[in-house]
This record gives structure tokens, C-alpha cells and sequence, in this order.
């Protein structure tokens, strides 16, 4: 399962206390049904249509649309990556991959919308196919518009549109069909730490209640379709800690948000120095590398024969 984190979709679907206290909203179980519904249904519709397909693969960089949040880490991964798939000449689905947060759908409405990502989807769609639309580094990045259309009513509208906009300017070539592999890895998560999150008189309680509430372990994954390789994490990545990630598993992008949540994934360097994107992360400095060498056993296990 793999998540665009839209600010302004629905919540309420997760029963975890952790969850709730964090933003999700109190559990609701017809949230939750209707998302497994939802679910199960394209599941079942995707099985009921495969079909052979080959892959292209085609990348710009769109550094006008995306910004980094916080001065400590002024760099961000303004890459916009597209998988096409197809059967013979027709268009099957889209993997878009882009690293921006979306939070520019207006904050006050009761209206459910899937904020740029799903305005992107849907005019892609237009040209025939599913578009998924993934988040890549995504933990230091925002959304942004150029100055003069700053104050627009439409920002998401506007935004999805510019983004579509780059994406036609990319023109997906074939990836030699090497053949399609899949591992995963799990990974046991350090000792909760607290130190960064809430004053240090709560340090303790905090630390404790994310231990009984909280994840465990997690798990690392790898698709590689040919020569391109997708590395999923559970966690919003950041651009140093991604970059890490992709050297270490030889992968062409990092997935944010997948298979879980265990919160932000900062560099050693940002935890330890309580800067950048850090302030959000659950874990120490350890996290990291815990990650950093699960990448490294996807890449070789898939060399083994």
C-alpha cells in the first residue's frame, strides 16, 4: 500500500491510538471498510484486465513547482519521473513519481479532495490508462507556486496543471525488457526517541507510549522492471536521507510512504543537530542506517541466484 499523502483526503480509518493522537482523525470502522472496499474492488479489476505490456521510462526536473520547508536543508529532489505502461501502442498506466507535499487545497473546506495528485491523475487519464501518482523525497519538499499566481483560489487546480503541463514535456522511452523482480525486507526499528518531539519533562512518557503504541519493525521493498529499480520505504524521506537510500540500492527513485507509516526519515547529521526535518522524526540517528542497509539486501538479493 502505497500512500500520496494528501493533506485534505479523508481520515478516521486507522485504529490505532497513535494514529488518531497524530492526525488521522478518531477511527471511524465505515472509513475503514470503504477504503478496503475501494481497494479490494481495483484489485479485482486490475486481475480481471492483465494484459502483456512493455515500459518506458522518461524524467525531467521541475524546480519551479517544488520548495524546500525549513532552512536547514535548502535542497530539494525536483525530479518528475514517468513509468508509462503499454500493450502494443496503447497507454495501460502511469507511475508519476514527484516529491512535493500536497498541501495547497484550501484548508478550511469540508470538501474531501486529493489535492494536486488527484487533479494530476485525472487529466493524465485523459489520455488513456490508470495514473498512480507516488511521492519520492517528499519530506523536506512542498508544493509551490511562482510568485504572481501565489494568491489563486485554484492553487491546487492550478498547480496539477503546471505539473501536467512538465510531465507532456517528457517523452518516456523503452527500458530494455531485462524482466520484472520483487523483494522485500523487514527490518527491526530502533528504540523510540523523543528528545527532538516534546520538552525534555515528557521525554520519558513519550518515549514509553511510542514504544507500547508504535511500530516494532518495518519493511523495505524493491520492484525492478529492467534496468528501472523502485526502493519503498515506510516513512516521508528526505532529500539527504533519500539520497543515501538510492546509492545504497542502486535504485532510480525512492517511494515515500509505503507499507506503513513510522514518521519522517532524516540524515544522522539533521537528527543529531535537531535541524531540518528531524523535529518530526520518532527514532535517533540509527534509523537511517538501519534503512540504508536494507536497501543494500534488496539490491543483493535480487543478484542472487
Amino acid at each position: 500500500m502505497t500512500a500520496t499523502h494528501t493533506h485534505s483526503s479523508m481520515g478516521s480509518y486507522e485504529p490505532s491510538s497513535l494514529f488518531q493522537l497524530g492526525g488521522v482523525g478518531r477511527f471511524r470502522p465505515a472509513a475503514r471498510e470503504a477504503i478496503i472496499a475501494a481497494t479490494s474492488s481495483a484489485l479485482r479489476r486490475a486481475v480481471d484486465t492483465l494484459t502483456p505490456v512493455s515500459v518506458e521510462l522518461g524524467e525531467g526536473i521541475v524546480p519551479d513547482l517544488i520548495v524546500s520547508r525549513g532552512r536547514a536543508e535548502p535542497h530539494v529532489d525536483a525530479r518528475l519521473t514517468r513509468l508509462v505502461f503499454r500493450h502494443e501502442q496503447r497507454k495501460v498506466a502511469e507511475l508519476s513519481i514527484f516529491s512535493a507535499h500536497p498541501t495547497l487545497a484550501p484548508h478550511k473546506s469540508r470538501t474531501l479532495s486529493g489535492d494536486y495528485p488527484g487533479r494530476y491523475s485525472r487529466t493524465l487519464e485523459e489520455e488513456g490508462g490508470v495514473v498512480l501518482f507516488l511521492q519520492g523525497m517528499v519530506g523536506n519538499a512542498r508544493a509551490t507556486l511562482p510568485s504572481q499566481e501565489s494568491d489563486s483560489p485554484s492553487r491546487d487546480a492550478l498547480f496539477a496543471t503546471l505539473l501536467t503541463h512538465a510531465a507532456r514535456g517528457i517523452h518516456p522511452a523503452p527500458v530494455p525488457a531485462e524482466g520484472l523482480a520483487y523483494t522485500r525486507v523487514q527490518v527491526k526499528l530502533p528504540r523510540p526517541d523523543a528528545s527532538r518531539l516534546v520538552p525534555v519533562g515528557l521525554h520519558g512518557v513519550t518515549e514509553n507510549a511510542l514504544c507500547h503504541l508504535g511500530p516494532r519493525q518495518a519493511e523495505a521493498s524493491r520492484l525492478s522492471l529492467g534496468s528501472v529499480s523502485l526502493l519503498f520505504v515506510p516513512a516521508e524521506v528526505t532529500l539527504p536521507a533519500g539520497r543515501l537510500l538510492e546509492a545504497a540500492g542502486g535504485a532510480t527513485r525512492v517511494i515515500s510512504l509505503t507499507g506503513d507509516y513510522i514518521g519522517y526519515l532524516d540524515s544522522p547529521e539533521h537528527v543529531r543537530n535537531r535541524s531540518g526535518e528531524s523535529q518530526l522524526q520518532y527514532f535517533g540517528p540509527e534509523l537511517l542506517e538501519t534503512f540504508v542497509r536494507a536497501a543494500a539486501l534488496t539490491a543483493s538479493s535480487l543478484e542472487s541466484p
